[in-house]
């Protein structure tokens, strides 16, 4: 699915920003540390800095997923 997803937009002229959280071995569970400093944004940010550039640069959010 995600390859046709990015051959159409592709084929459209839209610039994509294709991110595998599996294959970058991205870990969802949220640890002890993370959550002391979950609501402070500056704190938050830090862990995490790097998806929230990517994510405040789009302009849209495809989001695939295999659940």
């Amino acid at each position: 699915m995600r390859t046709r997803v990015v051959d159409i937009l592709s084929l459209r002229q839209h610039k994509i920003d294709n991110l595998d959280l599996y294959a970058e071995r991205f870990n969802p569970v949220m640890s002890r540390e993370t959550f002391l400093h979950y609501l402070d944004p500056v704190e938050n940010r830090k862990q995490a800095q790097f998806y929230v550039e990517r994510l405040l640069a789009a302009e849209a959010l495809i989001l695939i997923s295999p659940i």
